[in-house]
């Protein structure tokens, strides 16, 4: 049945309000895992974690999340319309999916590292999704036993190239690696070539949402965390009043003038207190002025988009599907 059309029955309206329910669900458990789970998941291997990782409070429920859980649940139903009667399995197996995309999202946006143990779940629940599309004859996602091998093999073959291509070109890291085994794991659920459209979708949607944030902006550089935007304004004013500032020359001969009016008051020797200001004088001289950090380093968390993409086409798999076949034909 068509999703729209198995919107409008009893059992698809009732599914819809399970979906509301399980969006927010869903969300809340999200969070309070990513709350709940060890520090050094969030860190690199030779980091240290912060105090705010040790305190166990890294997100608030309040204000993101319900605007999260609205998005959520669309997703859920989209899903749940996508695949509807006689798909119940598939379905009830995406849901831990779309959670693991979700806490993905998150901990790269915010920490900007992916955690390997979300990465595992998504690649088992990936793994679960194929195999009972292929065990129970569904067909949606694989016509093969080896479609989700071959997938998982092209997506972190793709990152990889990326990531070569970006150390020879910008000699420094393109991709992530965490970003490779992230797609590795979303090849194992969509398989080929599906993972292609997929990869496809979330080069689209990062350059999209990367052309927007500059417009919003205003080409401004700003730090971005989930949850909030830290703007360089106060950053700006600092550098202003720095500005403001009597430079080191200025201070410099204003101290000779002071140590001038010392010898002229006590000729002779000058005190070790105004000797000992002369020599800190003429280390500030040599002393080298350390270069600001820049407040926007440039980094793009493209997990994020690898999650949204994946549920992307969960959601809208019909539409997904249709868009690619108008476009194939027009070459046939």
């Amino acid at each position: 049945m068509k999703p729209f059309e198995y919107a409008a029955t009893t059992e698809g309206i009732i599914w819809i309000c399970i979906c509301v329910v399980l969006g927010f669900a869903v969300t809340a458990l999200a969070y309070l895992i990513i709350n709940r789970i060890p520090a050094k998941w969030l860190c690199d291997f030779d980091e240290t974690p912060s105090p705010e990782l040790l305190s166990g409070k890294r997100i608030s429920y309040l204000p993101t999340a319900p605007a999260v859980s609205v998005l959520v649940a669309a997703a859920l139903v989209m899903c749940r319309l996508q695949f509807n009667r006689g798909l119940d399995l598939p379905f009830l197996l995406m849901i831990p999916t779309v959670m693991c995309c979700l806490m993905i999202a998150i901990s790269d946006l915010k920490y900007q590292i992916i955690p390997d143990q979300f990465t595992i779940a998504l690649a088992v629940s990936g793994l679960l999704v194929s195999g009972c599309d292929l065990l129970w004859g569904y067909r949606l996602f694989h016509t093969a036993w080896w479609s989700p091998i071959a997938g998982a093999a092209i997506c972190a073959g793709a990152m990889i190239l990326i990531d070569l291509l970006g150390n020879l070109v910008y000699h420094k890291e393109g991709m992530g690696f965490g970003d490779v085994k992230l797609f590795a794991a979303v090849g194992l659920l969509a398989g080929f070539p599906a993972s292609l459209i997929i990869l496809a979708l979330s080069i689209l949607t990062a350059t999209v949402f990367f052309v927007i944030a500059l417009i919003v902006r205003g080409f401004r550089p700003e730090e971005k965390a989930f949850g909030e935007v830290k703007d360089v304004s106060a950053k700006d004013e600092a550098v202003a009043a720095e500005a403001d500032k009597p430079s080191d020359k200025e201070e410099a001969a204003s101290e000779k003038d002071e140590l001038g009016a010392v010898r002229e008051e006590a000729p002779g020797a000058e005190t070790g207190e105004a000797s000992q200001n002369k020599e800190g004088s003429a280390e500030d001289l040599t002393e080298e002025v350390p270069e600001e950090e820049d407040a926007y380093k440039g980094y793009l968390a493209f997990g994020p988009y690898i999650a949204a993409a994946l549920v992307v086409y969960l959601a809208f798999y019909d539409q997904v599907l249709g868009l690619l076949n108008m476009y194939l034909d027009l070459f046939r």
